[in-house]
């Protein structure tokens, strides 16, 4: 990787600001995504007599939800890297960083949703809402 003639303090306030604030539009994205209502319309689409196969399909969207928001993420972090290495491919970085954020960020759910459901197992008695607070606490 050949950097441009640029001192590298300026790369790395490039990249520590590009990181920080892909890292705030991500977070940003994914809330938008989950409380503007979408993904309930789809869940919606699934009968209510059925579910089962409405968490489950839920649980599905819930990692689509975080990996549309970590991808987000990474076309930030990928455009500053862009900023960085100017003589590297766009596309390569904006791609690269979507991808790889985006995949790494919906597995990274996994352990919190089978805490969740090892508390719901353990804790039959609690309500949904006392549920979640618990997964906050990791």
């Amino acid at each position: 990787m050949k950097t441009s003639l640029q001192p590298y303090s300026h790369s790395l306030l490039v990249g520590l600001g590009g990181f920080i604030l892909g890292g705030i539009i991500g977070a940003l994205a994914t809330y938008i995504i989950f409380s503007s209502g979408v993904l309930s319309i789809v869940v919606n689409l699934v009968s209510p007599g059925q579910p089962f196969l409405r968490y489950l399909f839920g649980i599905v969207l819930a990692f689509i939800g975080i990996g549309l928001g970590g991808a987000v993420d990474g076309l930030v972090c990928g455009y500053t890297l862009h900023l960085i290495d100017q003589e590297g491919s766009n596309k390569r970085y904006l791609l690269g960083g979507a991808f790889s954020t985006g995949i790494s960020q919906a597995i990274l759910v996994i352990p919190i949703l089978q805490f969740i459901s090892m508390v719901s197992i353990y804790n039959v008695g609690l309500k949904t809402i006392q549920l979640l607070s618990l997964s906050y606490l990791l």
